[in-house]
């Protein structure tokens, strides 16, 4: 709480006293420029985050890894990016983003759009994280205990690392039956648990022909990198690249580590991505200059930003 309301204080104090500016442009001196990543949030709130970046502006994400590659300035440039494929976050920002004329790269995992009425696991831990409950749960493997909030927070903190570091067999289950305990057992309504859909392939394929929509890799099953050996590494990029190149029509040069941190991706992911495609990009917080095309780093916006805290994101 403390921390959240320094940060609001010291946004707020950015954004009203005309600082912005000169040391935005120290830093893009400095660093160059940055990519965006977005999951799910209001085209409104979409819009005026992006607006408060000015005079900084959007480029299509092939622009800024061309300009990388050849070591051109990337002072005021940068790159839009929206994970997952979620329907309804496509069809609203696909809609924005249009309207402004703003390139957007979509990174979609493929076998969630092969099954879009399938969530994918960690959208289940996310909507399991939001509910409201207390208790201990038996399941098949021991104890859940959200006895407390903070037995909950530590739980939730044990399986998420599990997920972004171990094989799936690790913790689908474990999820899948927690979730159908507090369901069957009444704690929750059975909607609760009802998921967004993925973006159809049909809609893929529309959206594709506007030339500042674009389409690439988030895998095939969001697995952990590090989690998956060298043939299933191989098969995950490979294969997803083969599915929307064949929808879209154009090539997949481009690719987003699930989960996205270090302990999640390890240096063998690196090396294989680098064999596949032409960038690569994490949830590490930074600006581009320096970095390496397969390992870039982004700054992450949420629906509860605005738009002071989005000029303090891309400055600290």
């Amino acid at each position: 709480m403390a921390h959240s309301l320094t940060r609001r204080m010291a946004s707020s104090l950015l954004f009203n006293s005309g600082l912005y500016f000169p040391i935005q442009q120290l830093l893009a001196n400095l660093k160059g420029g940055f990519i965006l990543a977005f999951h799910n949030l209001a085209p409104k709130t979409f819009e005026s985050l992006i607006t408060a970046l000015l005079p900084n502006k959007p480029i299509p994400l092939e622009a800024l890894v061309e300009k990388i590659k050849y070591g051109r300035c990337t002072k005021g440039d940068f790159s839009i990016t929206v994970d997952d494929g979620v329907g309804m976050t496509v069809r609203m920002l696909s809609e924005s983003a249009l309207k402004h004329r703003w390139p957007v790269t979509f990174y979609l995992p493929t076998c969630y759009i092969d099954h879009p009425s399938e969530p994918m696991i960690f959208q289940w831990l996310g909507a399991l994280d939001k509910l409201s409950l207390e208790g201990r749960f038996h399941l098949s493997t021991g104890e859940v205990d959200w006895s407390t909030p903070e037995s909950k927070k530590k739980w939730m903190k044990s399986i998420t690392h599990i997920m972004y570091t171990e094989k799936s067999e690790k913790y689908e289950n474990i999820i899948r039956e927690l979730a159908h305990i507090l369901i069957t057992a009444g704690h929750v309504r059975e909607n609760v648990l009802d998921l967004p859909e993925a973006i159809s392939w049909e809609e893929v394929e529309s959206l594709s022909r506007h030339d500042i929509l674009s389409f690439e890799s988030h895998s095939v099953s969001h697995r952990a990198m590090i989690a998956l050996n060298e043939d299933e590494l191989r098969q995950e990029l490979v294969l997803s690249r083969q599915a929307i190149e064949e929808r879209t029509k154009k090539p997949c040069r481009h690719f987003c580590y699930p989960f996205g941190g270090d302990e999640s991706i390890g240096p063998q992911a690196v090396k294989q991505v680098a064999a596949v495609y032409e960038s690569a990009v994490t949830m590490i917080r930074g600006r581009i200059r320096g970095s390496s095309l397969y390992f870039l780093p982004r700054i992450p916006f949420y629906e509860g930003d605005n738009p002071a805290i989005a000029r303090l994101k891309i400055m600290i």
